[in-house]
């Protein structure tokens, strides 16, 4: 109910009192002077700001700087009738600061009279240093107005006239204030929701005060949005309506957030039920509040067992096993109590093994408010660990009795069993051996066989090899090594049995007359490269183990096949030549031979060729093929290193030639007619020294002119020079240039005319740009004969289709000497500095046209020139235009 202010309940020299008294619907709300000082409040905010009422009235708000933004409001309420406050405000020099959100409005009989001020407390239940808050307020200082995102204000006079709408209704329903002031913002509820809202304003209007409705509104682009409304009527002191506040929030997220917190809930209780060890939530007093079925288990509980009415401290099973007494511990020390523990049940007929934790749950005032307990049986674990270790006591038994050397190979091929002879054999440790493969413990190439031989045993089931093996004293032994596949019936997983029996006595003898054979065959099979034997006519004959994996075929498979299949056909008559000359005892060097791999690859060979002869007959090529593809990569890449190093030294050398005599030319000529000056100076007439000062100057300024590309060049080339590109205007860029060398074109009559529109804009770096105009007008200034034009103009280019890049084609066009087609062809090469002198015989080096290209190709464009002799030259070059959109 709306609630009617007694006038003699105010303190009888308060100005408010001969004012008209309005209240809020028992909401929180204190009156301010035209002075910002506080006349009266009502008993709910005093007891909101937990200040007696006698120390707030009275209080002066004017804190200069502090309370400034709520002045601001203040101000606005007494022009304008009403305003919106949100953000901390200081109550009195020994007062606390607080957090408002608040209506404040003019109660004066005349709008701009003004009168006193009441300010409707909204809210104010947020500490003033919450840093949300705070945050809110410093988006808000520029106006001191109530402008959130996620809820607007609305204010109406009785009629329904909108007095304000605060700016944050076009980021919940996307119309501006403009729209307000013509729309009321209940003209956008949902068509279906209207009745709540209907209902919600008869119920206010009835002698409420103040409603809460929730329902749908529709924003600007259709969609729609769930919101609530916090209706407060504020009425005079005759109960008359004076003013209806609305404040509406966006509930989208709140909705969201709940829906979310409720399935986290779910899936929650979902696993905490299902988790495959005891979980419960235990009250200070020992009460159950939350059990899964696996702790009920362990206590030896019903699973139908109510959980609120079972006591862990009077749970037999537990408070046998001593667990009772670890929950008291964690009760009294208020810390985390873990450990195991073990005990005979005899419930369950045997050994128990336990491992626990008990969490507790600390409240604001530092009590434990519960007990989150885990517990897990271990029991079945202990006893498969306890059997396990049993079976593995006797197995190892059995193993180490036999004398031969004796292991156990998982799919992975490490060994996880071996006997005391297979450690003895080795010459390491038990643990140094388990878990490794042969790889860890002998060369690639014998470790290869080793694979090789297990991966029979996983496709054929068992095999039996004879291998050479070093001994633990470096002895190399011939094993026969018997192996069998042995899969696990529970987990299907694989292991190669194997036992191994020395024959090195029994094969010494024929490993004598072998040796020669087995040496070259070992090289054969082992070696890196791949190697190949033909009969004359190219058929293979023989083939390595290396080539053969590679191919990925058996010996039988490769002896059909033809050498000259694995050669392009370009290569083939060159290959054939080679084999002539092989044949002829005139091929002594290893030769390339380019091919393609297995994957459809480019690669090249280096081959060393050799005749296979047998009872002095000449049978067929042995071929040594030796993967160069990279290597050769790499000498070329290193071939194209040097020639561009020797191009950087000649650029180089003739920089060094330009300093060493462009530059000096210049100072000579300056020191000889400065000389000339100071010797006859009262001798020369006012023409002969204005003569001399002329050229002293020119040649100042050509040494400057090629000092500074110079420079410009060298930090070009060591990325001293920065590439930072902006927008910039092409037509002011042309007149701050032409200004600069107004003087040399003056001195000849040039006319230069910047034909570029005002609507060019470039994405450039404006120093390099500066440098590029430059460069080529003084060029067109140079070349143009006394009287000549210069025309600078740019043409927008269609954008590139890969890219979609646009650029502007800007070009410098004179009406000068020209030249021909290859002098124009060589003007931008780096390895050639060409020049010529001008109409005035002006001197340069071309350092400028080369420092131009650079700048051009730094911003991705190109330079060219067209020129015909006697007619003039156009040069040309492309810069990016600048998007608006990507820049």
């Amino acid at each position: 109910m709306a609630e009617v202010i007694d006038n003699s309940k105010l303190e009888p020299d308060s100005e408010v009192s001969q004012q008209m008294i309005i209240s809020f619907s028992g909401k929180p709300y204190f009156y301010i002077s035209k002075q910002i000082t506080i006349l009266g409040c009502n008993n709910a905010f005093a007891e909101l700001m937990h200040i007696p009422k006698n120390k707030l009235i009275g209080a002066d708000l004017d804190h200069t700087g502090h309370n400034q933004h709520f002045n601001n409001s203040i101000h606005k309420a007494i022009s304008g009738g009403v305003s919106i406050f949100r953000g901390n405000i200081l109550l009195g020099n020994d007062l606390q600061e607080i957090y408002l959100d608040a209506v404040l409005m003019n109660i004066g009989s005349e709008i701009n009279s003004g009168q006193n001020i009441i300010c409707y407390v909204i809210e104010s239940n947020i500490p003033a240093n919450d840093t949300t808050k705070v945050s809110v307020e410093k988006e808000n200082l520029s106006s001191g107005l109530y402008n959130n995102t996620d809820s607007f204000v609305s204010v109406y006079t009785p009629d329904g006239q909108v007095v304000y709408t605060s700016g944050s209704i076009e980021f919940i329903l996307g119309y501006s204030q403009n729209d307000d002031q013509v729309l009321d913002p209940q003209n956008y509820v949902y068509p279906e929701d209207e009745f709540i809202v209907e209902n919600a304003i008869q119920k206010l209007y009835s002698g409420n005060g103040y409603i809460n409705a929730r329902y749908r509104m529709a924003r600007k682009d259709g969609s729609i949005v769930n919101v609530e409304t916090s209706g407060y009527l504020i009425t005079d002191k005759l109960n008359n309506t004076s003013h209806v506040i609305n404040v509406t929030r966006d509930l989208t997220f709140l909705t969201e957030n709940k829906n979310s917190v409720k399935l986290s809930e779910q899936k929650y209780l979902k696993l905490l039920m299902n988790l495959p060890a005891g979980v419960s939530l235990i009250g200070r007093n020992g009460n159950l509040m939350e059990v899964n079925g696996y702790m009920k288990n362990i206590m030896g509980l019903s699973l139908s067992a109510p959980d609120k009415e079972i006591n862990f401290f009077k749970i037999g099973e537990m408070e046998k096993s001593g667990i009772t007494g670890q929950l008291k511990k964690c009760l009294q020390l208020k810390e985390v109590v873990s450990s195991e523990i073990s005990y005979y049940s005899a419930r369950m007929g045997k050994e128990i093994f336990l491992s626990y934790s008990f969490l507790p749950v600390i409240d604001n005032q530092g009590d434990v408010e519960a007990v989150i307990s885990y517990v897990y049986d271990h029991t079945e674990h202990k006893t498969e660990e306890s059997e396990n270790r049993e079976r593995s006591d006797f197995l190892n038994l059995v193993i180490n009795t036999i004398k031969l050397p004796f292991f156990v190979k998982n799919e992975y091929h490490k060994w996880v069993i071996l006997n005391n002879a297979a450690i003895e054999m080795m010459g390491s440790s038990r643990e140094g051996l388990i878990g490794k493969s042969d790889y860890d413990l002998y060369p690639k190439a014998q470790a290869d066989i080793f694979w090789q031989y297990d991966e029979k045993v996983f496709t054929e089931g068992s095999s039996v090899n004879e291998e050479q093996i070093t001994w633990s004293d470096g002895t190399l032994h011939t094993i026969l090594t018997h192996k069998q596949l042995y899969v696990d019936m529970l987990t299907g997983k694989k292991f190669i049995v194997g036992a191994i029996h020395d024959i090195s006595n029994y094969k010494k003898i024929e490993n004598d007359l072998r040796t020669s054979e087995m040496k070259y065959r070992e090289l054969f099979d082992n070696a890196n490269d791949f190697i190949i034997t033909t009969d004359l006519d190219g058929n293979v004959t023989n083939a390595n183990r290396t080539f053969l994996n590679y191919l990925k075929i058996d010996i039988e498979t490769i002896t059909k096949l033809n050498v000259y299949n694995y050669t392009s056909e370009h290569d083939k008559e060159f290959v054939l030549g080679l084999k002539d000359k092989i044949l002829a005892g005139l091929l002594d060097y290893s030769f390339e031979v380019n091919s393609i791999s297995l994957d459809g690859k480019p690669i090249t060979y280096e081959i060393k060729a050799s005749l296979i002869n047998e009872d002095e007959k000449t049978i067929g090529i042995q071929c040594v093929f030796s993967d160069i593809t990279e290597s050769k990569i790499s000498r070329l890449l290193l071939e194209k290193y040097n020639t561009d190093l020797q191009e950087l030294n000649t650029t180089k050398d003739k920089f060094f030639s330009i300093i060493a005599h462009d530059l000096r030319n210049p100072y000579s000529s300056m020191i000889g007619f400065s000389e000339l000056l100071l010797e006859d100076l009262e001798e020369l007439s006012k023409d002969e020294i204005r003569d001399s000062l002329k050229i002293i100057h020119s040649s100042a300024k050509n040494s400057l002119n090629l000092l500074e590309n110079l420079l410009a060049w060298s930090r070009l080339e060591t990325g001293h020079m920065h590439f930072d590109p902006s927008k910039v205007v092409l037509a002011e860029m042309v007149d701050e240039v032409v200004n600069v060398l107004f003087s040399l074109a003056y001195r000849k009559k040039i006319e230069i005319n910047n034909l570029v529109g005002s609507d060019v804009f470039l994405y450039s770096d404006k120093n390099m740009l500066n440098t590029i105009l430059n460069n080529l007008v003084m060029n067109a200034i140079k070349f143009t004969p006394i009287g000549g034009e210069i025309n600078i103009y740019a043409t927008k280019l269609a954008a590139e289709p890969e890219s979609d890049k646009q650029f502007f084609k800007i070009s410098v066009a004179d009406n000068g000497i020209g030249m021909d087609a290859l002098f124009c062809k060589q003007l931008f090469s780096r390895s050639k500095l060409i020049s010529s002198p001008g109409t005035e015989k002006e001197q340069g080096t071309g350092m400028g046209l080369l420092l131009t290209r650079e700048m051009v190709e730094r911003h991705g464009g190109i330079i060219s020139a067209e020129s015909t002799p006697g007619k003039g030259s156009v040069f040309s070059f492309l810069i990016p235009a600048f998007d608006s959109t990507k820049n």
